[in-house]
């Protein structure tokens, strides 16, 4: 799973927070749907990750 590295420079080496991506794919028309809300929740708890919000970026702020 793609995680744009900005993200990952800025927010877990300064924070040491552990992303967890949502599938949005433009397949799907870039839309996020409950279930991969669920898929990815579920994924952070199996992972032992405590979820504690949520970050939405446009795929086109590169």
């Amino acid at each position: 799973m793609w995680v744009p590295w900005v993200f990952d420079r800025d927010l877990r080496w300064r924070t040491g927070v552990k992303l967890v991506p949502v599938v949005c794919e433009s397949t799907m028309n870039f839309k996020i749907t409950k279930e991969a809300l669920e898929t990815a929740y579920t994924n952070a708890k199996r992972n032992n990750v405590k979820v504690k919000g949520l970050l939405i970026a446009n795929p086109s702020n590169r």
